[in-house]
């Protein structure tokens, strides 16, 4: 398609569109008018969905009239996906300096922020160059710069501004398993006081990639925390690559990731023995993420079932 636009063949061939008619006179402006007004540049953009889980939001590939990538623009839509995006935009803000200074990792330039008939909207740069092969390994150097982005600090979990976070949202939304969890975790750490610091909260393979300097590369910072317990993005990585990469069925994905964290954690100044109680604040927040949106009405929410079922062997273990 880009040297299709380059050529100045893909807009002959390209047909069938989906939108307002040139001469559409509605109430409001279209967006990709809006886009290109506080740009201050002409861009084409492509819009894609992605369904069932409840934090997912239209998100508008930004492209320039010759078929490069200028950037990506994401829309808040309800009341998940708003924070969400808001909370995107305040990290990549308050990192980036950091990061510029560092060279851990790369991470995208908020081009604009703002809001589009009543919707919240982040713009961001596009990262070129990148691999498109996975990566296989836990970035240790980069998971041990993500707390550094905050303010670290050592406290009781129950005495954290993240544990009340947490606190009120299993008020609101937690389940029976998740509850149990916080229990667990709460008396597993209840003796000892954890380090705490900045959280991505999506600490995945599919959200970082390599370019072509070999630097890494991270995206995806709507799930991020300003103060968090430290291991907790290494654990979510250990358990969402053995649940979802490696297809472990869940009890087996809980003992997997158990074994790894081991000689992980004191890579991150953190206890070893620390893990089951790590691994249990993760699934509490995976399965909080889902309920959110099934009582925000969010259409269809993935089955928290392969988390449950994580909670329960982990169950057995913890404490």
């Amino acid at each position: 398609m880009s040297a299709g636009f380059r050529l100045g063949i893909s807009e002959h061939m390209l047909r069938a569109r989906v939108g307002p008619p040139a001469n559409w006179r509605g109430e409001g402006e279209v967006i990709e008018d809006h886009v290109q007004e506080v740009l201050g540049r002409e861009v084409l953009a492509s819009i894609f969905f992605q369904t069932g889980r409840p934090q997912k939001k239209p998100v508008l590939q930004l492209f320039t009239p010759a078929g490069g990538v200028a950037g990506y623009a994401k829309v808040g839509w309800n009341d998940v996906t708003r924070r969400l995006v808001v909370r995107e935009a305040d990290a990549l803000e308050r990192v980036l300096p950091q990061l510029r200074t560092t060279g851990a990792f790369g991470v995208a330039e908020v081009l604009h922020r703002g809001q589009w008939q009543g919707r919240e909207l982040v713009i961001v740069a596009a990262l070129p160059g990148l691999s498109t092969r996975m990566i296989d390994q836990l970035p240790i150097e980069a998971t041990g710069m993500v707390p550094q982005l905050g303010e670290p600090r050592r406290c009781q979990l129950v005495n954290s501004e993240y544990w009340a976070g947490q606190s009120e949202r299993l008020r609101q939304f937690g389940t029976g398993i998740t509850r149990r969890l916080a229990a667990a975790a709460e008396l597993a750490l209840a003796s000892d006081e954890i380090q705490v610091g900045f959280c991505h909260g999506d600490w995945v393979p599919w959200n970082m990639a390599r370019d072509a300097s070999g630097r890494l590369v991270v995206w995806d910072w709507e799930w991020s925390l300003p103060s968090a317990p430290v291991g907790l993005d290494a654990l979510q990585w250990l358990f969402q690559v053995a649940l979802n990469l490696r297809h472990t069925e869940p009890a087996g994905a809980v003992d997997r990731t158990l074994v790894a964290a081991r000689p992980v954690l004191p890579r991150l100044g953190v206890r070893a023995e620390t893990a089951r109680p790590l691994l249990a604040l993760h699934l509490i927040e995976a399965i909080l993420r889902l309920e959110e949106g099934r009582a925000g009405g969010v259409g269809h929410v993935i089955s928290t079932d392969r988390y449950d079922r994580a909670a329960t062997a982990l169950l057995e273990g913890i404490g």
